[in-house]
């Protein structure tokens, strides 16, 4: 094997449908990469959360919880669209 010296890894390009193209250091910690999994699933949740309110503002409507007891006497609420007037 001997002393060969070893040459900084080059950052790639990776790219899909669903999140935009990024550069990435195959040099970055684990605890950066949470980072910034956890920052991008943020900013998407926070996007598709303000799309949906335009949307239920464009046709005036509003989202209510309705309470449901299921089977094994928990309650849970079941989303639906209504008309604010």
């Amino acid at each position: 094997m001997g002393n060969r010296e070893r040459k900084p890894s080059s950052p790639e390009i990776i790219s899909s449908p669903k999140i935009p193209e990024v550069i990435v250091d195959k040099a970055i910690t684990v605890a950066v990469a949470k980072a910034a999994l956890l920052k991008e699933k943020q900013d998407r949740q926070q996007a598709c959360k303000q799309e949906i309110e335009n949307i239920l503002n464009k046709y005036n409507c509003q989202l209510i919880a309705i309470p449901m007891f299921t089977n094994d006497g928990r309650i849970i609420a079941q989303a639906q669209i209504a008309s604010k007037s």
